[in-house]
């Protein structure tokens, strides 16, 4: 095996076992023992909701590195719907027969629709971040929670700021039932055009718009039942989290 394919894999293995770093990180600190005793919790605030959160956080927004190959294809299709507006118009149709058929809401589900993209996105964007730091600071294989933490606060605060409020900014999406509701109905007739107009459209763009549906029906089901005063609670408990966990590893380092 030459030097260049020998630091082809040594790369690929770094990345997928910073993707796992930041699943552990998550995982800490989305369990109920650590966010009951760095925040003041209500009471319908409890394990239960919190194991659900953090499985959510797990499974749709930060799968492992396997399923991540998988994510990493749909997602791409899906971007296509973004960059070329013209697909999705051609799906759609125009605005006012969109807006007679889903309402007045038409443009603002389309926005949430989207927000599971841009965190995905900023999310592939920060692992990038991440790896780039690894490698400038020369780490291997496997690397400890100080080093993770270190390459972490290598990236501007800024920047990781960005990625977290588009999580939040997904969450708070999915926290308007009503309007999620709406925007999984909006997806769901433009997966049905998708599959049903196979000579413009190919497999991987309709596992794109699956992957985008099924994590906001995910999200659907995980708020829908809760009171808004308990949704209200988990998008704050949320951002105050991330912003702990940033003050936490910036000021360890700095």
């Amino acid at each position: 095996m030459n030097k260049n394919k020998e630091m082809q894999i040594d790369e690929q293995q770094l990345a997928i076992h910073m993707i796992d770093k930041y699943r552990d990180s998550i995982s800490l600190r989305y369990n109920y023992e650590h966010l009951s005793e760095t925040f003041e919790l209500s009471s319908q605030l409890d394990e239960e909701v919190i194991e659900c959160l953090r499985l959510y956080f797990l499974e749709c927004l930060y799968p492992t590195a396997d399923e991540r190959l998988k994510v990493d294809e749909a997602f791409e299709s899906l971007r296509s719907f973004v960059t070329h507006p013209s697909k999705t118009w051609a799906l759609l149709g125009n605005m006012a027969g969109a807006i007679f058929k889903f309402g007045m809401q038409f443009p603002q589900a389309m926005k949430a629709g989207m927000s599971s993209l841009d965190s995905y996105l900023d999310a592939k964007r920060f692992e990038n971040e991440l790896l780039k730091a690894a490698i400038h600071q020369e780490l291997v294989f496997p690397i400890s929670n100080e080093e993770f933490d270190r390459c972490l606060a290598s990236i501007p605060r800024r920047e990781i700021e960005v990625f977290t409020n588009d999580v939040i900014s997904l969450f708070q999406a999915m926290a308007n039932s009503k309007l999620l509701k709406k925007t999984i109905s909006i997806m769901d007739d433009v997966l049905y055009k998708v599959k049903h107009n196979t000579h413009v459209y190919s497999p991987q763009d309709a596992e794109g718009i699956e992957l985008g549906i099924n994590i906001l029906n995910r999200g659907y089901r995980l708020f829908k039942d809760y009171p808004e005063s308990l949704k209200t609670e988990i998008i704050v408990t949320i951002r105050e989290n991330e912003k702990w966990y940033l003050d936490k590893v910036y000021g360890r380092i700095g």
